[in-house]
């Protein structure tokens, strides 16, 4: 037997507690879901008015005597389901956080380093990906490059000394191959055009006009990234001063100010691209090494000989400032212009050809016959991001590009000491060999030739393109770690600000929005691993592939374990696979994430994370959870102030922070 019928009132205004008037707007959720409760009252059900009112709920979800603020979630899923309540679509909103904060940011991205060339379109694609899906390896691109070139400046100090004989070619090697590093340069020995262009004194102007032409095509501050900075920060800034000024507390203002701290990693890090220095474009680097012919001395050696008809007979003089006064050596070679080979830029599916030696004890030395090809894994190239131009994919050349930097500084330095001790070239005739050499003795004074075992020829040294592991020194680790350092930081600073904002504005809790920055966050950090262990073993890989390949075109081929007593027979095959399977996830998980940030703002905007689900946070309370319904501006305004001051500071901190270190770093890297 029911009871007596309970007093109905067909609106809600006398069981919240006040008057909510200002909550009855059916172009958003709360409204909608207020509407459809005040429906289920003019039925005038004492079951159903008994639920109602006992599903009203204060601050901590609790039931209260006098005014409510929200309802249970048991309540809103019963009344204002997805099966009763669809998306609700806002034009203002969508259009106003559109502007305001997700349209100037992805605008934004086009200044990001994407020089793979106008016809590279999937790799200029995944380079975005990287970026969006990924800020954590942008990041630690752009700190190992700001590093490597710290260190190198540090390296080349001593040789840019106005008192070093070498001061103004080892200035421009240095501005050269801090500029490299967006493109996997390589040194040959193919022609031995590299000895020629440290030792030859005639070549200094040829190391000139390298460093004009890399200068002139570096990337600099221009009108369309000042308006494009200028927008976006303009953009959070005013959304700042908004959220405080009229919405504090206003769910709406929550989701701009916590969706444009999740992409402010793109102010400092443009700005640190174009601090640290990039090239226009990768073609440019190849450009400027081939568009001047260098002085190379040719096949013969001395004056004596009868020169080839293209030869010049040219009198260098080799200065030593040891001793009481200067003493100059004047040495006769036979030198030829031609383009230089010293640095190459391999295709992406071929290695450099390397210097073999004949099976016979002391046989010729000579060039491979044919170009060793990269090796694939499944149908992909194991040397990876590696060989891909464009400065995204710098974090996997950190290795080759400290080799290329050890063996040009050690033939710099040692010919700067042979120089200052007056040592002479030697003149010792060289054997016959298939290699297209100068006279060898060149090579010799600048420490890329040793003489033979017999000590009756010079052989040039064989420069691999993959630098042994014993051969990388501790500097190099504590770079990688210290940009890992960074990457984190950046990334997770920026989610944090945006995590403090969402979860602690009310309901505070773990939801959709904050749930999303963690999954996009935590996406960022694994896609990251992945291509970090990605470039470690392809390395591995490829370093015990050229020690193969060398062996074989030797005639003497060995075990991988004999080249290595370290590894067993099967690592080289090991390597190869967890290579492409760590870059094929990363990469996967990297386009996911783009989506997935993408797709997740655009939901925020269409208003599909408004329902009783994500409002109630259940990701952190569960059934338990409520809704905030009857929220006024003062109640909002009074818990929302601490965590969005906190949020806002965060941000500003990493930002300054992020330039901060970015900008001492480069200082210098422009002289």
């Amino acid at each position: 037997m029911s009871g007596p019928p309970l007093e109905s009132n067909y609106t809600l205004d006398k069981y919240v507690g006040f008057n909510i008037d200002e909550f009855r707007d059916n172009g958003s959720f709360a409204g909608q879901c207020i509407k459809r409760l005040e429906g289920q009252l003019q039925k005038n059900d004492n079951a159903t008015t008994a639920e109602i009112i006992n599903g009203l709920v204060g601050r901590w979800g609790r039931k209260v005597a006098g005014k409510a603020r929200g309802i249970s979630y048991d309540l809103c899923s019963k009344y204002c389901g997805r099966d009763h309540i669809k998306t609700v679509f806002n034009f203002e909103t969508f259009s106003s956080g559109a502007t305001n904060y997700l349209l100037p940011w992805l605008a934004l991205t086009s200044q990001l380093p994407f020089e793979m060339g106008n016809y590279a379109v999937a790799s200029n694609t995944m380079a975005f990906c990287y970026a969006v899906g990924s800020p954590m390896i942008v990041t630690y691109s752009l700190m190992v490059t700001i590093l490597n070139q710290y260190w190198l400046r540090k390296k080349f100090s001593f040789l840019e000394d106005p008192d070093r004989p070498l001061s103004a070619t080892s200035k421009n090697a240095r501005i050269f191959l801090q500029e490299i590093q967006q493109v996997p340069l390589r040194l040959s020995q193919e022609d031995g055009s590299l000895a020629s262009l440290v030792v030859l004194p005639e070549n200094t102007q040829w190391w000139e006009k390298l460093k004009t032409s890399i200068r002139l095509t570096r990337r600099g501050v221009t009108l369309s990234l000042v308006a494009q900075m200028l927008v976006a920060v303009s953009c959070f800034a005013l959304t700042v001063v908004a959220a405080f000024l009229s919405g504090i507390g206003n769910v709406t203002q929550a989701l701009a100010l916590s969706s444009g701290s999740l992409w402010i990693w793109l102010i400092p890090v443009v700005c640190g691209w174009i601090a640290v220095g990039t090239q226009t474009d990768h073609s440019t680097i190849v450009g400027a090494l081939k568009r001047d012919m260098a002085k190379v001395a040719s096949t013969g050696g001395t004056a004596t000989m009868k020169p080839s008809p293209s030869c010049d007979i040219n009198t260098f003089k080799i200065r030593s400032s040891t001793g009481p006064k200067d003493i100059t050596h004047l040495v006769q070679l036979e030198t030829m212009a031609q383009k230089q080979t010293a640095f190459q830029v391999p295709r992406p599916g071929a290695l450099l050809r390397s210097l073999t030696r004949s099976p016979s004890a002391y046989g010729t030395l000579h060039l491979e016959n044919r170009t060793t090809e990269v090796p694939d894994c499944f149908g992909c190239s194991v040397a990876g991001d590696e060989k891909q131009k464009g400065a995204t994919f710098n974090y996997a050349r950190i290795f080759t590009w400290s080799n290329v930097v050890n063996h040009l500084h050690d033939a710099l330095e040692t010919t700067t000491t042979n120089m200052e001790r007056g040592s002479k070239l030697n003149s010792q005739e060289v054997s016959s060999n298939k290699l297209n050499s100068n006279n060898l003795s060149i090579l010799k004074y600048c420490g890329l030739a040793i003489n033979s075992a017999n000590g009756t020829r010079i052989e040039p040294k064989n420069i691999s393109e993959y630098p042994p592991w014993s051969s990388l020194d501790s500097r190099i680790y504590s770079r990688m770690i210290c940009a890992i350092f960074m990457a984190l930081y950046v990334q997770w600073g920026t989610t944090g600000a945006a995590l403090i904002i969402a979860i602690l504005t009310e309901v505070r809790g773990l939801g959709c929005r904050s749930g999303s920055y963690i999954l996009y966050a935590s996406l960022s950090t694994l896609s990251f691993l992945m291509l970090f262990a990605s470039s470690i073993f392809s390395h591995a890989a490829m370093l015990r592939h050229e020690a193969i390949q060398r062996e074989k075109v030797a005639g003497n081929f060995v075990s991988a374990k004999r080249i290595s007593p370290m590894a067993p027979t099967s690592w080289p095959t090991f390597f190869r696979v967890s290579s492409v399977i760590t870059r094929i996830s990363g990469r996967a998980i990297v386009v996911a994430n783009t989506i997935w940030i993408l797709l997740s703002s655009m939901w925020e905007l269409t208003g599909f994370y408004d329902n009783c689900w994500c409002d109630s946070t259940y990701l952190s309370k569960g059934s338990a959870g409520w809704v905030d319904l009857f929220v006024t501006k003062a109640a909002m305004a009074s818990e929302a102030r601490a965590p969005w001051a906190g949020g806002v500071l965060l941000n500003v901190f990493v930002v300054v922070s992020s330039l901060t270190v970015f900008a001492l770093y480069c200082r210098g890297n422009r002289n």
